[in-house]
């Protein structure tokens, strides 16, 4: 009965673990619309050949202004930015509107969600206060990020495919 109980327990324990891993990576039932990247102001904020500003949802990267010790970080973060989406079309689930009349949104391009890929680079940071609008961002908290690179992996990328060091 023991051994029944541990196998079991086993079991629904690397099938809890599975689903959570491929959540990242799975395409979650959702309206997307596409959208095509005409240039990205800083590491998380693009406009739309549309003129719609979009926000990326869930992260944080260094602002252009302020902290001239984050010049550098901040230039680094939106050209990471500008090489991935600029004059792509890129697949935008929209979350909501911010104070300053931008789209709230994530971005995807050929499955791969972007706010991720700037996070695994090290060019952005969740931010916890909206952390729940993105389902990705809670798997990032409590698993350090390994997942995101077994999610870069499965579609035959590398982390250093995408954020080479400088």
């Amino acid at each position: 009965m023991k051994k029944e109980f541990f196998n079991t327990t086993f079991t629904a324990f690397g099938l809890l673990s599975a689903l959570t891993l491929a959540l990242p990576c799975s395409n979650l039932a959702e309206v997307r619309d596409l959208v095509r990247i005409e240039d990205c102001y800083d590491g998380d904020t693009c406009r739309a050949t549309s003129g719609e500003r979009i926000r990326l949802a869930c992260i944080d990267a260094p602002d252009r202004r302020g902290n001239p010790a984050d010049q550098d970080r901040a230039v680094a973060a939106r050209d990471r930015l500008r090489l991935i989406v600029v004059g792509k079309t890129v697949d935008l689930r929209r979350i909501t509107m911010d104070r300053y009349g931008r789209t709230v949104g994530e971005l995807f391009l050929n499955g791969m969600n972007i706010q991720q890929l700037m996070v695994v680079g090290g060019h952005a940071v969740i931010l916890p206060r909206y952390a729940h609008q993105c389902p990705w961002s809670h798997v990032q908290v409590h698993h350090d990020g390994y997942e995101w690179y077994a999610c870069l992996a499965s579609y035959g990328v590398t982390a250093t495919d995408w954020f080479p060091h400088f």
